[in-house]
């Protein structure tokens, strides 16, 4: 191996081994990529090797490492997480020991009882729970094949407790649950399965894709389509996470739809009853009122009715009683009037009866000048016929007039043609002489 990396004398690290019978060189060798810590000269790296192939064959790896004591970004990342009130994430190797941790860095745990369990069962994630400095503490845990190490969240029981609790108590539909899920896909409380991760479960890495604090997923879980609703805790820097079986979701809406439905058929049957009750009540009303206005038609102004309603019925009725009650003024001082007038008529027919005696008297002195106008009628039309007969003699004489006219004119012309004639004669007969 020749590197770029400095050894302890201040020169590259060259001329080094990679032993055949290691796993790492062994897997390079297969032509596959390798992620691993390793230790090189008296510090550990964390290293990745890719293969160099040559017609077809290794012949050689690009090899990369970063001094783990240099991992700033990574230990800055750590120091930055709290878990609950002062639970925090931590990484160990798999030998135990601690490469990052706020005050053991560089010491082994790997004695520890519960943690010497977990590097023999070398499970890729879980959980373990045991006394540390005189706190009952849970370990939440997750193995970096990479890197060989462990990265461990490490919470104070009595921290988790409280939220369990909580969580266990609520119960979304029929089966649905709350969980709490870290920004690394720690599940740290969950009914199942806590200590786990999800880290590479489809919508948990489609909610870190998002990068929303609020939202809906919807996804396959135990054979099963489940939708969850989560919310990002930014001071757990954790997701508080409710799953629900989408047929139950399905299920309460189907309740809830025929509950709709059965209450708008209540509703409908409550308005019903009541249009009944008040169309009855309007009706009574409005009949009462009508045979009420019927009986005033008919001329019984002493007709009364009973309506105590404050609605608009008992509001017009009141307008109609109060109209009967002008009219029987009305009508009472009409009679009055009457009265006055049939004692004026009995005055006045008494007068007529006067009238009367002196227009018979009238009547006969009208038949006298009758008869006078008779005769003098019979002599007018006596005359009218003599005037006709002298207009008829008159016409004849002014005919026989016109005659006499006619022929003294012809006489006229014919004696001025023989005076004519003469003076011809007389010319001539001067002239002869």
């Amino acid at each position: 191996m020749v590197t770029t990396l400095a050894n302890e004398q201040g020169g590259r690290i060259q001329n080094s081994y990679l032993p055949m019978e290691v796993e790492h060189a062994q897997a390079i060798a297969r032509g596959e990529e390798v992620f691993r810590r390793i230790k090189m000269g008296e510090r550990w790296y964390l290293t990745a090797f890719r293969p160099i192939f040559y017609n077809d064959k290794v012949v050689g790896a690009v090899f990369v490492g970063v001094y783990e004591k240099d991992m700033v970004g990574i230990k800055e990342m750590f120091n930055h997480k709290v878990y609950y009130e002062s639970g925090y994430p931590f990484l160990v190797d798999a030998t135990g020991e601690m490469i990052i941790h706020p005050t053991m860095e560089g010491q082994s745990i790997g004695q520890v009882p519960a943690f010497k369990q977990v590097l023999e069962g070398r499970e890729d994630m879980g959980k373990i729970k045991y006394p540390w400095d005189g706190k009952m503490k849970i370990h939440y845990y997750g193995y970096i094949p990479k890197i060989e190490a462990y990265v461990v969240a490490t919470v104070p029981e009595k921290d988790v407790s409280i939220i369990r609790d909580l969580f266990s108590k609520k119960t979304y539909y029929d089966t649905g649950y709350p969980f709490l899920v870290d920004a690394t896909g720690i599940l740290l409380v969950h009914p199942t399965y806590e200590g786990r991760s999800i880290a590479e479960v489809p919508a948990f890495r489609e909610v870190i894709a998002r990068g929303d604090t609020v939202g809906t997923v919807k996804h396959m879980w135990e054979g099963a389509y489940k939708v969850q609703q989560y919310r990002y805790i930014p001071q757990l820097d954790s997701y508080v996470i409710i799953s629900v079986p989408e047929k139950e979701i399905l299920a309460s809406v189907s309740h809830l739809r025929n509950s709709i439905i059965v209450f708008v058929l209540l509703s409908i049957i409550l308005v019903l009853v009541i249009n009944y009750f008040v169309t009855k009540s309007i009706y009574n009303g409005i009949a009462r009122t009508i045979s009420y206005t019927r009986e005033i038609a008919e001329g019984n102004l002493n007709a009364c009715i009973d309506m105590d309603q404050e609605d608009e019925i008992g509001t017009l009725t009141k307008a109609i009683e109060a109209m009967v009650s002008k009219l029987r003024e009305v009508v009472r001082s009409i009679s009055m009037g009457s009265d006055e007038i049939a004692a004026a008529s009995q005055q006045v027919s008494a007068g007529s009866l006067q009238i009367s005696k002196g227009a018979n008297e009238q009547a006969v002195s009208a038949e006298e000048v009758s008869s006078a106008m008779e005769e003098m009628a019979s002599n007018i039309i006596q005359n009218t016929m003599n005037a006709l007969q002298t207009q008829q003699l008159s016409e004849k004489v002014r005919s026989m007039i016109s005659s006499l006219t006619i022929a003294g004119k012809k006489s006229w012309d014919s004696i001025n043609e023989i005076n004519n004639r003469i003076t011809i004669i007389n010319d001539i007969a001067f002239q002869t002489n």
